[in-house]
């Protein structure tokens, strides 16, 4: 709503500074007189420095609407940025919500995800498969294994030396 009183007011401001510049600055009539006598040239002497006031009061008249122009145009694209993004945000949240395909199909239940992807398990060698994790007897293991240590006990040995 406020953005547009402000497109209005721009509006009323572009079409005043357009009937400031199409007002005719100089009456030339003067210029088409054939004979001039002397209080006539003092009257347009006059004449013309009254009028070259009224054209520096037009000037700082027509800046001052320049200005405000500017700086209302300026908040109108601010206002019409911040609606923008305020949309899309709108818009981005009902999109991410379902909002959208709720309304459609009627339901209330929330939106359904896509699964998430399953990691690929890398298989194993069949040689870790082999031998059975202490059978009951550590040189068993060993043995069967081919390992001078198990990797349990390495790993037990390691984690102790942490701390």
């Amino acid at each position: 709503i406020e953005n547009e009183e402000v497109r209005k007011t721009l509006d009323a401001t572009m079409q005043t500074l357009q009937d400031m510049l199409t007002v005719e600055d100089f009456d030339v009539s003067d210029a088409f007189q054939h004979s001039r006598s002397t209080e006539s040239v003092k009257s347009a002497a006059s004449e013309t420095y009254m009028s070259k006031i009224n054209i520096a009061k037009r000037r700082a008249n027509q800046q001052e609407t320049e200005m405000f122009y500017f700086t209302k145009f300026k908040e109108y694209l601010n206002g019409s940025n911040l609606i923008t993004k305020l949309q899309a945000k709108h818009d981005l949240l009902k999109q991410t919500l379902g909002e959208g395909e709720r309304a459609e199909c009627g339901t209330t239940r929330p939106p359904c995800l896509p699964p998430k992807p399953q990691k690929m398990r890398r298989p194993r060698p069949l040689s870790v498969y082999n031998h059975k994790l202490f059978n009951g007897n550590m040189e068993t293991f060993i043995k069967d294994s081919g390992q001078a240590i198990p990797l349990v006990v390495e790993s037990c040995i390691r984690y102790i030396n942490l701390y």
